[in-house]
């Protein structure tokens, strides 16, 4: 993790920080309603303090596809396909480059740090030393990886 900052804290600290965003851990699966399935982890905890975040997550997935979105002060962060199942690491780095691709564009280039936690090792069921190796090339000093 060189040149990498971790810290243990609460994510949603960060949330409304200016210059901040939060990475939220998605899947791509999107209810009959329109909603992007939601109901664990911090993604649970998203829909519990940004209204209407599972629906415009929804639509973007339904429209997209299941990529990296810039939303409500947040960043979505696919790491599974679907609700049930584990965290796929091919995903995780596909998510990955997105995201550090979209950094490059407007409106992500105004992001001074993004708060990262460790993505695909709570509900996703990856250990930490599969997921690391995978991100950490993409990792730049605007990253700060976040624990509980």
């Amino acid at each position: 993790m060189d040149g990498i900052k971790e810290i243990h804290g609460d994510i949603w600290d960060y949330y409304k920080k200016p210059g901040y965003k939060i990475v939220i851990p998605t899947n791509g699966y999107v209810k009959g309603k329109g909603e992007l399935v939601m109901g664990r982890g911090i993604a649970k905890e998203a829909v519990n303090t940004i209204p209407g975040i599972a629906m415009a997550l929804g639509n973007l997935v339904g429209a997209w596809g299941n990529i990296p979105f810039f939303i409500k002060g947040i960043i979505s962060f696919p790491v599974k396909h679907t609700w049930d199942e584990k965290a796929d690491l091919i995903l995780i780095k596909r998510s990955m480059v997105k995201l550090t691709r979209q950094l490059r564009e407007e409106p992500w280039r105004n992001v001074k740090k993004i708060i990262f936690p460790r993505v695909g090792c709570g509900n996703g069921k990856l250990k930490w030393k599969e997921v690391w190796p995978v991100i950490e090339p993409y990792m730049t000093n605007k990253f700060i990886l976040i624990r509980r």
